[in-house]
């Protein structure tokens, strides 16, 4: 299978080659494109120049043999005017008075007749201060030339035959996500958890719920085991001689827990009074989630590898998963996973890479990514529990949130009690039998 790996990258090598060849060629043909743009640029802006001039032409001359026309008749106008003064004043001088009353009558039969017309002269003759105004409108030409030429990078994608550890790229987002108003759940009781002399404040990163009531619990920052009862009084337990992450029930007499320092995987037998390493099991990469599956080990590896591993239980290797092959930040560092015993997928918790607040996925056995599950309050996942209805509950430790998501999509936030929030909510759990109460641990604290 690596050496299917090694072809797909020696094939993407030869395609980019490929494309560095054809990108060459394009960029001559575009460079030559440009140039013949501009040589039809300067051939339109030529003929717009002798368009322009013409138009400029033809303007002034209508305009200025207007203004000559005008001109005349103003001379007409007055010739006119002259010949009927002269009139008048012939008329003042005659000595018959008969005559005279005539050519006044004349005169102003005339003036009468032309008083509607030079009305209309005097309107039609005043508009002789003329200007013709050019506007360029460079401005707006600069600014379609700006639109010209834009460059887009167009990609098509190539199908390479992947080898099948890698996982697919289709991913279902969450149905219908919808934001509600928040669920808020009774705080029953809160128990001290730390044992006698611990140096440090309990990390209590991962739990087990046994048949017969009792609990498991994995104390990260003391590197210990402890086993409380029903009532939750501490029993017993068990020192590792490094920090323990996460565990999960191997059968109700033995369990597994996790070291990521020391890559290795310890099974410790369950007693009535104490507790027994069985056996350790050395694994390639960090491990830090583990849960079982039937006969299947699934551990997580965090910053040293981002994969999902399936080995049997003599630690032998069976597929591992790349979740870098997805380029979703969110994807990285998966810290923790649940195993769904009806459907056999998995639900795997991952912090986040860099910039990113992390997300909760959902794949097969097959590596097959199924879907995401991420909401913007969430920072920060660190576990996720599946109750028996499908809903999933996530813990957001940085955001100090819970999440309650149905498999609708629909999702609740939920805290301890209506006045006071989750603070470093670190790890989820159900008790058996009540499936409407939960144990719920936080960051560096000795009460749970």
């Amino acid at each position: 299978m690596l050496q299917q790996c090694i072809k797909v990258f020696e094939d993407i090598i030869v395609e980019a080659g490929k494309n560095l060849n054809t990108l060459e060629k394009e960029k001559v043909a575009i460079v030559e494109e440009v140039k013949a743009m501009r040589a039809s640029i300067e051939e339109m802006l030529k003929t717009m120049e002798d368009k322009l001039l013409a138009n400029i032409d033809a303007t002034f001359k209508a305009e200025c043999d207007g203004l000559m026309e005008r001109t005349e008749r103003c001379r007409n106008v007055i010739v006119d005017i002259g010949n009927a003064v002269e009139q008048i004043a012939a008329a003042h001088t005659e000595i018959r008075p008969v005559q005279k009353a005539e050519i006044i009558v004349t005169v102003n039969e005339k003036l009468s007749r032309y008083g509607e017309s030079i009305r209309g002269e005097i309107d039609t003759l005043k508009y002789v201060n003329t200007m013709i105004c050019f506007d360029s409108l460079v401005e707006n030409l600069a600014e379609k030339l700006q639109q010209i030429g834009e460059l887009k990078l167009e990609k098509s994608e190539i199908n390479f035959i992947l080898p099948p550890f890698i996982p697919g790229a289709n991913v279902k987002p969450m149905l219908n996500p919808r934001r509600h108003r928040n669920k808020h759940v009774i705080k029953i009781s809160e128990h001290k958890v730390n044992g006698e002399g611990e140096a440090f404040f309990c990390n209590i990163t991962s739990t087990l719920v046994l048949q017969d009531g009792r609990i498991v619990l994995c104390d990260d920052s003391n590197s210990k085991l402890k086993m409380l009862s029903g009532k939750f009084d501490l029993l017993f337990e068990l020192t590792i001689d490094s920090n323990p992450l996460n565990m999960a029930l191997a059968t109700e007499e033995k369990l597994v827990v996790s070291i990521p320092s020391k890559r290795e995987l310890t099974f410790v037998d369950i007693g009535n009074n104490d507790f027994k390493i069985d056996r350790n099991i050395s694994t390639r990469l960090d491990c830090w989630g583990v849960d079982i599956l039937e006969n299947f080990i699934i551990i997580t590896t965090g910053r040293d590898g981002h994969s999902v591993i399936v080995m049997d239980m003599k630690g032998k290797e069976v597929n591992s998963y790349l979740l870098t092959a997805h380029a979703d930040e969110n994807i990285r560092c998966p810290v923790s996973v649940n195993a769904e015993r009806k459907t056999r997928l998995l639900y795997v918790t991952c912090t986040g890479g860099a910039w990113s607040k992390g997300c909760v996925i959902c794949m097969d056995l097959q590596g097959q990514l199924i879907r995401v599950y991420q909401d913007p309050d969430i920072d920060t996942p660190r576990s996720c529990v599946i109750d028996r209805h499908g809903k999933i509950y996530i813990c957001g430790l940085e955001s100090s949130t819970v999440f309650q998501i149905y498999p609708s999509g629909d999702v609740y936030k939920i805290f301890p009690a209506r006045n006071e929030e989750v603070v470093g909510p670190l790890h989820l759990n159900f008790i058996r039998n009540y499936h409407i109460r939960f144990l719920l641990t936080e960051v560096a604290s000795d009460v749970h």
